[in-house]
């Protein structure tokens, strides 16, 4: 929705409302993703997640804020999509574990 926003203004030749749209869906967005980052850091688990960290520091840095927003979606959607496969790859197991309870066996006798 930011993203929307933002281009909307950027299209009516208002960049400073835009780019600081684009720094407010970055702060909401980007904090919780780089906090978790650095949690798997502290305890020495690496990910390419730190990449993305880090070009989400160089794009501040240039303040690059279009590119950190596209940066900070993409790192969103991994999580969700790892979320999602996990829990996906669960349910077979159990959906087959109540299959083969469930079956009906005839009986040989006729």
């Amino acid at each position: 929705m930011l993203l929307v926003l933002s281009a909307g203004f950027w299209l009516t030749r208002l960049p400073f409302i835009s780019h600081w749209l684009l720094f407010s869906g970055i702060l909401l967005g980007g904090l919780p993703l780089m906090w978790d980052t650095l949690k798997h850091l502290w305890r020495r688990e690496m990910s390419v997640d730190l990449i993305a960290i880090l070009a989400i520091i160089g794009s501040l840095l240039l303040q690059e804020y279009l590119a950190e927003t596209v940066i900070v979606l993409m790192m969103a959607g991994g999580i969700a999509l790892e979320d999602f496969a996990l829990r996906a790859g669960k349910l077979p197991q159990t959906r087959e574990k109540e299959h083969a309870y469930s079956l009906h066996v005839p009986s040989l006798a006729s």
